[in-house]
């Protein structure tokens, strides 16, 4: 799902003047991915007791994010 979430949000940035032009139900699923990158992009859960939308930071093996409990 994750992936699916980052696929949808580079297609959106890439035509930017596209979103503009959005209605109906394709302005809502891009205000909901926009909502989504803005806490992730502002997410200060570095641990998976502070979880933000069940997603945190992770910094090993790489950096990403990770699901709680989906760590094992």
């Amino acid at each position: 799902m994750l992936t699916r979430r980052v696929d949808d949000n580079l297609h959106m940035r890439e035509d930017k003047s596209a979103l503009s032009n959005l209605a109906g139900q394709e302005q809502g699923a891009a205000a909901a991915n926009a909502r989504f990158f803005t806490s992730v992009e502002g997410l200060f859960a570095l641990n998976e007791e502070e979880v933000v939308d069940g997603l945190f930071v992770i910094t090993s093996p790489a950096l990403g994010l990770a699901r709680a409990g989906a760590r094992g």
